[in-house]
């Protein structure tokens, strides 16, 4: 009998092995690339204030950190809460510096959509 699944998910072995490098990685180092993502995405969006982004993107970060931290003492919940907060900034920061010049504003706009000139 054939393996099917190479033949049905082609790229499932790839994956996988990207799944495991990414368990080893330190949860910080997810938690920005979380952020990052998520402020990339937030920016493309038209109907989204920008104004807003810094707030939610570091409360994402504080989110993804106390999820991804084992909270076993006081001590490992206050350094989840600090840690998360911080790498919710520090992407903030990369994305101000380094990620508005790759993502546009109108990535989401369909054909007939009404044209605005700024956002907030």
């Amino acid at each position: 009998m054939a393996d099917t699944n190479n033949f049905a998910f082609p790229y499932l072995e790839q994956a996988l092995q990207i799944n495991a490098t990414m368990l080893g990685l330190p949860i910080l180092l997810l938690v920005v690339a979380g952020c990052l993502g998520l402020a990339c995405l937030l920016f493309a969006v038209p109907t989204f204030p920008n104004k807003w982004i810094p707030s939610v993107t570091i409360l994402w970060g504080l989110f993804l950190n106390l999820v991804g931290t084992p909270l076993t003492t006081v001590a490992n919940f206050v350094r989840a809460l600090i840690l998360g907060l911080v790498a919710g900034a520090v992407s903030w920061i990369l994305f101000k510096k380094f990620g508005q010049r790759w993502v546009s504003p109108d990535t989401f706009k369909q054909n007939g959509d009404t044209e605005h000139t700024t956002k907030l």
